[in-house]
């Protein structure tokens, strides 16, 4: 019985991994070097260690679990701020063109 219950905790937890994966890119595309310093290392991270849980990566970094979720969510906040809304920057920080 308690196996079930590991293996619906670590599907729960990639699941969650995965939906942030897309978000944290696209968040570093659309700031591009608008990033606040802290939250580059939680960003990289996360993209680099997509399958982590939270107390992993913020072990990792010497965060709590907390502290890597605000990080994300603040980064992603960022990002989806109105006057950010539609303005994407390419590999070289140039908006790309219709963007806005």
């Amino acid at each position: 019985m308690v196996v079930n219950f590991v293996v619906a905790n670590r599907a729960r937890t990639h699941a969650a991994a995965a939906r942030w994966v897309p978000r944290v890119r696209r968040a570093l595309r659309v700031l591009g070097s608008d990033v606040p310093a802290h939250l580059v290392p939680v960003a990289r991270l996360r993209l680099a260690k997509p399958n982590m849980s939270l107390v992993q990566l913020g072990a990792e970094l010497g965060l709590a679990k907390n502290a890597v979720r605000s990080r994300l969510r603040s980064l992603c906040d960022m990002a989806e701020r109105p006057e950010r809304a539609g303005r994407e920057r390419d590999l070289h920080g140039r908006y790309v063109r219709g963007s806005r």
